[in-house]
């Protein structure tokens, strides 16, 4: 899908089934392309994050879930800023179900560890800043402060129960 082909700044063109699955991954190819073609962020396709999905699968995940609420509910947003902040949501950089090697406090801190690793490797603008560091509210107590974080936010938690239902799916095929 090419770039002419999407109107970015317009999701009211964007459907449900194959052709709207299609549309959103191109859009999040396109506003993500400096976030999905660095090296260190491909890292994260190694990454387990819930059950089979890597920390690559989920965040993309993120961004895909992210378009769809602001295409079904019609919301003006930064959709570029929502893109790169549902990419880099969880952009920690290591594996937080080995407990000798996670950082302290995952659950709570990882947000910041993620904005601390975008803002080294990435110029965040500030609503993407605020992606990061609130999308695990309220388990953590900083305050979404503009609509696209919001959205992010609700985005993790619908594509995290996504994933965890797929993987228990898997699981009772595999037994």
């Amino acid at each position: 899908m090419k770039k002419e082909k999407l109107r970015i700044n317009d999701l009211s063109s964007l459907t449900y089934g194959k052709e709207g699955e299609e549309k959103y991954n191109a859009l999040v190819d396109i506003l993500g392309e400096e976030v999905l073609s660095n090296p260190t962020y491909l890292k994260n396709k190694e990454l387990i994050q819930h059950g089979c999905s890597s920390i690559f699968e989920h965040c993309h995940n993120v961004a895909l879930e992210s378009l769809k609420i602001v295409a079904r509910f019609n919301i003006k947003c930064d959709i570029k800023s929502l893109v790169r902040g549902a990419l880099l949501h969880d952009y920690f950089l290591y594996d937080w179900h080995d407990k000798k090697n996670r950082l302290p406090h995952h659950a709570y801190k990882h947000p910041l560890y993620a904005l601390s690793n975008a803002k080294k490797d990435f110029d965040i603008s500030k609503t993407e800043a605020n992606i990061i560091a609130s999308h695990m509210f309220p388990l953590c107590f900083i305050l979404p402060r503009c609509k696209e974080a919001l959205i992010v936010s609700f985005a993790d938690k619908i594509s995290t129960l996504k994933e965890r239902k797929l993987y228990k799916k898997k699981s009772k095929l595999s037994k």
